[in-house]
């Protein structure tokens, strides 16, 4: 049988770990397989079409971002603790979420495992 460095190997750090009713633990992963909608990927891409902002533009966008960095220094003076970034937001798409439980002994070996596949939403971030 597996032992839990195998399981390790080739699953990576389980998502949950738990005290089974048998006095072992149980592993927990899940893995999320995306339906993406038609037209999108999961791969970020840009048109080959795109064309170079004009001078002036440049200028405006190097000036708006002088005064970004000026605003943000000027808050870090007077506002404590400064602010901090956030994380990227998500959104949900449709998925098949993969639930797999290792259950392991005491001793470390495998005593059985449990594949659940579901249909749902699952988080993805928002700029993918």
């Amino acid at each position: 049988m597996s032992r839990d460095r195998d399981v390790r190997e080739r699953f990576g750090e389980p998502d949950a770990i738990e005290a089974s009713p048998r006095g072992g633990l149980v592993w927990r992963y899940a893995f999320s397989e995306f339906h993406w909608p038609a037209g999108e990927t999961d791969v970020s891409a840009t048109s080959s079409n795109e064309q170079e902002p004009s001078r002036g533009a440049q200028i405006l966008a190097g000036i708006g971002a002088w005064f970004g960095r000026a605003g943000e220094a000027f808050g870090n003076l007077f506002l404590f603790p400064p602010a901090q970034p956030r994380p990227e937001g998500l959104r949900h798409l449709p998925a098949r979420i993969h639930a797999l439980d290792h259950e392991f002994t005491p001793d470390g070996t495998l005593r059985r495992f449990r594949h659940a596949p579901r249909e749902g939403p699952a988080p993805v971030p928002k700029s993918a």
